[in-house]
């Protein structure tokens, strides 16, 4: 398969009426080259967003393990606060 630049310059320098059937078939090999490279992007954009949805489901469990750990230092020093208040101001 020629590159798109050849396809280009081809179709540029022919001109539609004079050599149809070659004219027609540039074109339509242009045509395929482009959607192969549209299928080909669209293929690597779906693995690009599979890979992304892994990792962001693997950050996702351990910022759910880190908010469980805050909630615990978090409990923790309110009640160490309870407890100094309380030996403070003899409660």
């Amino acid at each position: 398969m020629r590159s798109p630049d050849e396809l280009l310059k081809e179709i540029g320098a022919m001109n539609a009426g004079s050599n149809a059937p070659t004219f027609e078939k540039a074109k339509a090999e242009l045509d395929l080259l482009c959607a192969t490279n549209v299928v080909n992007s669209i293929n690597d954009l779906n693995s690009s967003i599979k890979q992304n949805s892994i990792s962001n489901e693997s950050i996702s469990k351990k910022l759910f393990w880190l908010n469980i750990a805050l909630i615990a230092a978090t409990a923790v020093g309110a009640v160490a606060t309870i407890i100094i208040a309380c030996l403070t101001y003899r409660c």
